[in-house]
């Protein structure tokens, strides 16, 4: 009744289990609710939402492809990045999970928060400072930008599609300061509007810092020191660094 602490329940029927759930996070500002599978979070979720004041969010497991892109993959990616986001801003969410979603390791919240980028008229950015800020954030320079997660830069503007936006946006520079903000149509390139700023939110679960960069690169020359596999790890380093000591694509 207080809110304190896990609550675990069983033998609740499954016609039953949404309504206990509701009850029981009534008036909480967030809750997880972990279930056996997939299958059983997607249905929860649906039967949850009706019920709840809060957003019902449902967290799919991570899936590991061994490939760049994969459809499914980034919707799930783009999916799971947005509850993520929802978690680090602190807004009320009820989180229903598969134990598999839920026992898989995330970075730190403050990584995740620290990745995020916001711009509005009269602020001052670099932009090749700011191209390595959002590659490091897992965002894809492009030449058009069609998708959530991708950006562009072209002379005085830079165009960008934050993830989880239902639109991209044309940010103006006038040298280093930001002269105005527009969102656009992607498909015409025409503006809907202007905008009184932009937030960009990474673009990947585990955005990497410089300092994460220069960690990586440290551990990965001792492992090729211990295991003798120096060739290998070199070329990894200089592939995270860009070879430059910038965080490469």
């Amino acid at each position: 009744e207080e809110g304190e602490g896990p609550c675990s329940v069983f033998g609740v029927s499954e016609e039953a289990a949404p309504f206990l759930i509701a009850a029981l996070t009534q008036g909480q500002k967030s809750a997880l609710v972990v279930v056996a599978s997939e299958r059983e979070a997607g249905k929860l979720a649906d039967r949850l939402s009706p019920l709840c004041d809060s957003a019902v969010i449902e967290l799919f497991p991570r899936e590991i492809q061994f490939r760049s892109f994969f459809a499914r993959s980034r919707e799930l990616a783009d999916s799971r990045i947005a509850a993520i986001d929802r978690l680090v801003l602190g807004e009320p969410c009820i989180l229903v999970a598969c134990a598999e979603a839920a026992m898989q390791r995330m970075a730190p919240p403050s990584a995740f928060a620290a990745a995020e980028l916001s711009l509005s008229p009269g602020d001052r950015a670099e932009q090749t400072e700011l191209a390595g800020k959002l590659r490091a954030a897992g965002y894809e320079r492009v030449a058009k930008v069609d998708a959530p997660g991708q950006f562009r830069l072209a002379g005085s503007l830079f165009d960008v599609f934050p993830s989880g936006a239902k639109t991209p946006y044309r940010v103006e520079f006038f040298d280093d300061e930001v002269d105005g903000i527009r969102a656009y149509d992607p498909e015409t390139q025409r503006s809907t509007g202007s905008a009184s700023s932009v937030r960009i939110p990474p673009a990947t679960e585990a955005p990497l810092s410089p300092e994460a960069v220069a960690r990586g690169v440290e551990r990965l020359k001792e492992i090729g020191r211990k295991r003798a596999l120096s060739p290998l790890c070199e070329r990894l380093s200089t592939a995270l660094t860009g070879g430059d000591g910038d965080v490469a694509d």
